[in-house]
């Protein structure tokens, strides 16, 4: 059971200061958004083995000590809700994927696009418009000069290839493998 001296606002405020100290000790390689389910991830593990939690000391300087170390695994690598076939497959695409703006020199930050919650909406795009649709999305994304990101922006999140996924799914072309749009169709699993 949470603390309830953890459920109040002044609580969430700590929080919100960790996670922006988290930040800038990542050289803001991490999110505010992302630091604070990593925090709330962290509380939770420890009320679960037993902590007495009285202070957000107890978990933030772990926490500050990984992320001046470079490790980001806390926040990004969190226990996924999906089956382990879904975040296999929502994986391995994304993995792909990252693989190939690398390749394409397109601007996207790995780190977050193989997050556990990126991992998961990919997943919910793959359910929603098949396998096959998302790549062909994501390939248009590469393939057409005016769907890249501006010069600046980094792409963080899958959300950021709705508008080609939908459009992908609206022509209801087969899906290749991501950065070979001519190459063997990727399939819906």
């Amino acid at each position: 059971m949470t603390p309830p001296h953890l459920k109040t606002p002044a609580a969430y405020v700590q929080a919100l200061e960790i996670a922006h100290e988290l930040r800038q000790r990542s050289s803001n390689r991490l999110l505010v958004p992302d630091a604070m389910v990593g925090i709330a991830y962290a509380l939770t593990a420890a009320v679960a083995r037993g902590k007495v939690v009285r202070s957000m000391a107890v978990v933030a300087l772990p926490l500050v000590r990984k992320t001046t170390v470079g490790d980001l695994t806390w926040a990004f690598g969190i226990p996924t809700t999906l089956s382990s076939e879904a975040y296999h497959e929502a994986f391995g695409l994304a993995f792909e994927a990252a693989t190939a703006f690398k390749r394409h020199d397109f601007p996207a930050t790995s780190d977050y696009l193989l997050s556990t919650l990126e991992v998961e909406s990919l997943s919910a795009k793959i359910g929603r418009y098949g396998r096959a649709t998302v790549v062909q999305g994501i390939n248009a994304a590469l393939s057409d000069p005016l769907a890249r990101p501006k010069e600046g922006t980094v792409v963080v999140r899958w959300g950021w290839f709705d508008q080609c996924i939908k459009n992908a799914h609206r022509v209801g072309g087969a899906g290749a493998r991501i950065g070979h749009p001519q190459g063997p169709a990727g399939g819906d699993h």
